[in-house]
């Protein structure tokens, strides 16, 4: 819903930037013209204050341009973050696939165990695939497939770089008040922030939590990394600051964007025991009354 009313905005925002060139283009018709005349004939008295509304919208539009450049990059980062959350479905239902198409395999090899009565071997045979199943399953617990899909490619990231990742998912997140690419954007961001401060570290862990109340709906990313300087907290959301070599210093501030564009906040604590990124999301008034 929110997506279709930033296309209509964008398509009024054209066809207004469409009339406004056409008029430009008479009126500086009108601007030269009076460049051409006798200023004492009783044309010029009209061209004269043509050529004036003429500077003043070309000043017009150039505010009007200078809006539509952000409202295109605003566009275009939305549109990458459907790209990414498109992608870690894509992700995920292969996965998923897999998962289907080896079951009966699985039950073909444990079938084998058992009838050979290697029931030690059958035993360990089901815990693994067990373990598997789990795994997969562990982020699938809100009723938003894109978010699934994130915190599971999330944790095979996280894996993969021996880092250990747990989700403490209460909440549903059905009626969240921002897309879910966006809320996909803001985990993302934090997740990836947390197992780079753990690069290189024994026993490093991330711990993410969702959660809801009456009145809004809570996020957590926490860390047992390194304490971050409290001369650089104030400065983390600000675009441009980093604490990377290679980083751009914009993650978290589209972060907070994200989070205050639906009346949200972020806040962030660090101290010798863990780092932790919290932020509240507003429920709609709609929802809270249900």
């Amino acid at each position: 819903m929110k997506l279709k009313r930033r296309q209509i905005n964008m398509e009024k925002a054209a066809t207004f930037s469409i009339i406004l060139n056409a008029a430009e283009v008479i009126l500086l018709f009108f601007m030269l013209l009076s460049t051409l005349i006798d200023p004492q004939s009783s044309l010029a008295s009209v061209t004269r204050p043509l050529s004036v509304l003429a500077l003043l919208m070309l000043i017009f539009e150039g505010l009007i341009s200078v809006r539509d450049g952000f409202l295109w990059k605003k566009s275009n980062r939305q549109t990458e973050m459907v790209k990414d959350a498109l992608q870690e479905l894509d992700d995920l239902n292969l996965r998923l696939r897999k998962q289907r198409h080896d079951f009966l395999n699985h039950l073909q090899v444990v079938y084998s165990l058992v009838d050979m009565d290697e029931n030690k071997e059958a035993t360990k045979y089901i815990e693994t695939v067990y373990g598997e199943m789990r795994r997969l399953s562990t982020g699938m617990k809100t009723a938003k497939p894109a978010i699934n899909a994130l915190l599971q490619a999330k944790l095979s990231q996280a894996e993969q770089r021996g880092i250990a990742l747990n989700l403490n998912i209460t909440s549903t997140l059905e009626h969240l008040p921002l897309n879910d690419w966006e809320m996909c954007r803001i985990l993302a961001n934090l997740i990836d922030n947390a197992m780079d401060a753990l690069e290189g570290k024994a026993q490093g862990g991330i711990t993410v939590e969702l959660s809801e109340n009456l009145k809004s709906y809570s996020f957590a990313v926490r860390n047992n990394g390194n304490v971050i300087d409290s001369k650089n907290l104030p400065k983390l959301f600000s675009a441009g600051f980093t604490t990377k070599a290679a980083g751009h210093g914009l993650g978290l501030s589209i972060v907070k964007e994200l989070v205050e564009d639906c009346g949200g906040e972020i806040t962030v604590t660090s101290d010798k025991n863990e780092t932790v990124f919290s932020g509240i999301l507003p429920k709609d008034s709609e929802n809270t009354d249900k």
